[in-house]
């Protein structure tokens, strides 16, 4: 039986879960909480500028902002 496709719901659900599995992770690697904390705020501000999923993001999506 085919399984429908997923819903904004469940893309949001999944990105959560994906964030969360990061700071725990990140947690357990021994980083203090200040900094898990800054990584995930930045990851949520490339987010909110990308507009999309991070994991749909490319290596050529950020090239105007890299210093290369």
């Amino acid at each position: 039986m085919a399984r429908a496709p997923a819903t904004a719901e469940d893309l949001e659900a999944l990105e959560t879960d994906v964030l969360a599995g990061f700071m725990l992770a990140r947690a357990a690697a021994g980083l203090s909480d200040g900094t898990i904390s800054s990584d995930v705020v930045h990851l949520e501000q490339i987010r909110a500028w990308f507009g999309r999923p991070l994991w749909e993001m490319r290596d050529h999506c950020g090239r105007p902002f890299s210093r290369r």
